[in-house]
């Protein structure tokens, strides 16, 4: 099986050769395995409450996932375009991308 997005302007130069390369990627994403490095708790439970996926633990999740990292702009716009990420909104600054099937409390107004 070969993955080839044409019609994704951000994955039109990429080929997924590797369906369970981007099984293992996406689910980096939605997961329950919380990382066991002291480091990333905090950045975990903001995960779990809000869906916000900080850098660190985003970067830390994909090279769990073996995503190098030339290939992570890849994976995300995959992510995006399956919706199990989003951008977002603009004055949430340091959140990289939110997973909101993680939201499991409201965002403050």
């Amino acid at each position: 099986v070969i993955f080839y997005f044409s019609d994704v302007p951000d994955l039109s130069d990429q080929v997924i050769v590797d369906p369970r390369w981007l099984v293992s990627a996406v689910s980096a994403f939605v997961t329950e395995n919380q990382p066991q490095e002291q480091k990333h708790v905090r950045e975990w439970r903001q995960l779990c409450e809000t869906g916000e996926f900080g850098e660190n633990l985003l970067f830390f999740m994909l090279d769990r996932a073996n995503v190098e990292p030339r290939d992570r702009d890849a994976v995300i716009s995959v992510l995006k375009m399956l919706d199990v990420v989003c951008d977002p909104p603009e004055d949430r600054a340091l959140t990289t991308v939110m997973v909101p099937c993680m939201v499991t409390k409201s965002l403050p107004e």
